[in-house]
């Protein structure tokens, strides 16, 4: 008997339901006035009931030795109200706003210097499961700038509001500068790519502007970082060392170096380079591009900047197929159980999991509806945890799928979270508690949170994976 996943049970979560999940995921907009060097996606905001968007900001040299911001956006079309008429339209309304921080003047310290409005109205029927973007570019004068990117649902007229600083440098001695970088490619085309993590198996590119107004070379680093790639512990196991990997997440000074080449350019001018990305694993990597000019005696090095990205396996975030199911059955399996799970392949890799579900709950169908739970919460918890590695392998990803949503969240401090899974605060088998790490490098865009294990959990930790394997679960829905 085949126990396939059926494409109902396969639900597309496109919008983000729990509050708490705000805690976790919101990318603060509001970054260091100094120019940022490593890019690690766009800023985005996620936040109940306003549009849904993430932008990236990128400034690009011209030939002539002046710049240009470049705001890439991407809106979560799910995220907008439908008219309660009869046609069912929607439509939002983006502004981007760009303030000059003038020097030496207290009374205006910033003044308007670019604006601009943009209008879309969609009819009824139209796939919303595709986000719409959009691109606005601006010429600017060097300085420090704040832009102000305000999106406006067109039906309830809700506003979702990011604020970004940006440094545009002056060129005017300057022999060579580089852009941000940008990827794109695979589905999107041409459109950039604004978030961490890329999709797999499709042809990518990095592109990037190289400003040469005198002799000079880049040098071009493709790195994959050391990271924690292990699913988490289960909660009554012992806890993370502060210098393990599992606490610290990413060694940024512990990599490996896929690729290197040099350019080289000697007219003056500004160059549009598409650099193709290699096939690559999953992990966590960097580009880095470094600008160098010649000089009497040697090489100067004038700018750097990089992208930061990961790839990941299998049908990612989704789960589609039997092969995103079998890691987190490491949740409920014993090790040796796992163990022989995982070595075998193919064919007898599906009759050992359909064997295992049809021996534990006795009953096919209650099989099919354990394993179609089991699939909707690990979908879910990439969705809402994954950072540097898949979410269903994080501390909250691991519980969320063993115990589900939680019944509230509570943040103590913020370096601490609280799930509880019961209204008694002092039961503390249903009391989970969380510190956030500090990585090592201020740009990683995700908070990464570690549980706080005890072995007072094992008791409720053996139940909750043995009504898993019965199907006994599916009573707590």
């Amino acid at each position: 008997m085949n126990l396939k996943l059926s494409k109902s049970y396969i639900q597309n979560f496109n919008k983000l339901t729990w509050t708490f999940a705000l805690l976790l995921l919101l990318i603060v907009g509001c970054s260091s006035s100094s120019e940022i060097r490593v890019q690690t996606g766009g800023v985005q905001l996620l936040e109940e009931g306003k549009p849904s968007f993430i932008v990236q900001q990128s400034v690009l040299p011209t030939e002539d030795r002046k710049s240009k911001i470049r705001i890439h956006g991407e809106l979560n079309l799910n995220s907008l109200i439908t008219s309660s008429d009869g046609d069912q339209n929607f439509g939002f309304s983006a502004n981007v706003q760009i303030y000059n921080h003038r020097k030496n003047s207290d009374s205006d310290p910033s003044e308007l210097v670019f604006s601009e409005t943009l209008e879309r109205k969609f009819e009824a029927g139209i796939d919303r499961a595709v986000p719409y973007r959009f691109s606005i570019d601006a010429d600017i004068e060097p300085g420090r700038h704040t832009i102000y990117i305000v999106v406006q649902d067109a039906v309830s007229n809700s506003r979702g509001i990011l604020e970004i600083s940006s440094l545009v440098p002056d060129r005017g001695n300057q022999k060579g500068d580089l852009s941000h970088i940008s990827i794109s490619g695979g589905s999107l085309s041409s459109e950039s790519i604004l978030t961490y993590h890329l999709p797999k198996d499709e042809k990518l590119t990095a592109d990037y502007n190289v400003a040469h107004y005198n002799e000079v070379k880049i040098i071009r680093r493709l790195m994959l970082f050391q990271a924690d790639q292990e699913p988490a512990r289960l909660m009554s196991s012992p806890n993370y060392g502060r210098s393990s990997i599992q606490w610290r997440g990413i060694r940024y000074n512990r990599y490996e170096i896929i690729e290197t080449d040099t350019l080289f350019f000697e007219e003056s001018g500004v160059s549009s380079i598409s650099q193709s990305l290699p096939q690559l694993e999953s992990g966590n990597y960097r580009l880095e591009i470094s600008v160098w000019a010649r000089t009497d005696s040697d090489w100067r090095q004038e700018t750097f900047r990089a992208r930061d990205f990961s790839f990941f396996t299998g049908s990612f975030p989704s789960v589609h197929s039997l092969e995103d199911l079998i890691g987190p059955m490491v949740y409920l399996m014993s090790d040796r159980e796992f163990e022989q799970l995982t070595q075998l392949e193919g064919a007898e890799q599906r009759r050992a999991f359909d064997e295992f579900w049809l021996e534990n709950t006795g009953s096919s169908e209650r099989a099919r509806e354990t394993i179609a739970e089991l699939a909707k919460r690990v979908e879910q918890a990439n969705k809402q945890f994954t950072t540097y590695k898949e979410g269903w392998k994080t501390d909250m990803g691991m519980l969320y799928i063993l115990l589900g949503e939680p019944w509230y969240v509570v943040r103590v401090r913020p370096d601490v979270i609280q799930w509880l899974y019961n209204y008694n605060y002092t039961d503390p088998q249903r009391v989970y508690t969380f510190d956030k790490t500090r990585m090592e490098q201020d740009e990683y865009p995700f908070e990464n949170f570690v549980l706080r294990r005890n072995q007072f959990y094992h008791t409720f930790q053996y139940k909750t994976i043995q009504d898993w394997r019965s199907g006994h679960i599916l009573q707590r829905l």
